[in-house]
């Protein structure tokens, strides 16, 4: 089941705890270590004369009794700068902080960001992408799902290099399958009323759609080929999350030997249920964003104008408009000035 709105605020408040802790350790860590330090030096001074008394008397010689002279006192050690208070983190520090410790994962917030590209389905003339096609539309046959990606640090791949989309919020999303590859969703569809069978959306077999997928396993995916695809062309069942990010992070560096039909075929595919995701509405959405290369582009518009679209019917302060570019250091994205 997916998250409450409350529940993810709660969350989001827990993980701003912890970032935000992390950062205060750090810091005194820091001030621990110079302050030991400093003790070890006056301890060492102090202990210089006993030390070369005991020796003398050892080796059979005596010392003079004499008051003891202790070394001129070390100059104070500069002000150390204080421990840095506890802070919010922004919304946008969130992503930025996913991203760079993304690994593979079964929880979808530990895997990364969870990337929406508008696509096909998401025709422009409708102004409102963050809901399926409706229904009578060319487009509703694809309504009961929608297909993303997850990127992180280490497979920073996506779909399209200039399309612009959503940041989905991990606990507002339910997977129905995974793929390392693209998965050819489209063409994969449940005919009819099809909630008797076994078929998942986005998922089963195009010349078998009402039986269960060819999920993977770990035989599986490392021996079939599938249609020509490498290192194994099936879909990951929900709950094996890790498994297809650490297939998909060994079969992308071969990029020769896969073929989806793309400009580029380095990204996964995560198909999320559509139920789900307009359940969870506006929460599903955590940002809109537009690769910083698209500047001044149809693609910067198109983010412009649904991001407005998105604050006229929920309201402003929901999600932040965002610039997307993988070269930054510390987290690709950036608050869009004035959004």
């Amino acid at each position: 089941m997916a998250s409450t709105p409350t529940e993810e605020t709660a969350a989001l408040d827990l993980e701003d705890v912890r970032l935000g802790t992390e950062l205060r350790v750090q810091s005194i860590s820091v001030r621990v270590s110079r302050q030991r330090h400093a003790l070890c030096v006056l301890a060492a001074m102090v202990a210089a004369p006993v030390i070369i008394t005991a020796m003398a008397t050892r080796a059979g010689r005596r010392v003079p009794h004499a008051p003891a002279v202790l070394p001129p006192t070390s100059p104070a050690p500069p002000e150390l700068p204080p421990v840095p208070p506890a802070y919010p983190l922004t919304p946008v520090d969130r992503l930025n902080a996913r991203f760079e410790r993304g690994r593979p994962a079964e929880d979808l917030a530990a895997a990364g960001l969870l990337i929406h590209q508008f696509d096909v389905p998401d025709s422009p003339h409708y102004a409102d992408p963050w809901r399926p096609c409706p229904s009578g539309t060319w487009c509703s046959k694809w309504a009961n799902r929608f297909s993303a990606s997850l990127i992180n640090r280490r497979i920073p791949h996506m779909f399209s290099a200039q399309d612009s989309g959503f940041v989905l919020r991990p606990s507002a999303a339910r997977l129905l399958c995974s793929w390392a590859q693209d998965g050819g969703s489209m063409g994969r569809q449940c005919p009819g009323d099809s909630s008797s069978s076994e078929c998942v959306p986005g998922c089963s077999e195009k010349a078998s759609p009402l039986e269960e997928p060819y999920w993977c396993n770990t035989s599986r995916a490392l021996h079939a080929n599938r249609s020509g695809y490498q290192d194994g062309w099936c879909p990951w069942p929900p709950g094996s999350l890790r498994q297809m990010l650490e297939q998909h992070e060994r079969s992308w560096r071969n990029y020769t030997l896969i073929r989806c039909g793309q400009p580029s075929c380095l990204y996964n595919e995560v198909v999320l249920d559509a139920s789900a995701w307009v359940d969870n509405l506006p929460a599903t959405v955590e940002a809109i964003f537009f690769m910083a290369g698209s500047r001044g582009t149809e693609h910067e518009a198109r983010a412009r104008a649904v991001h407005r679209e998105f604050i006229r019917e929920y309201g402003p302060g929901r999600v932040p408009l965002v610039a997307l570019d993988f070269t930054l250091p510390g987290g690709p994205f950036r608050l869009v000035e004035g959004s």
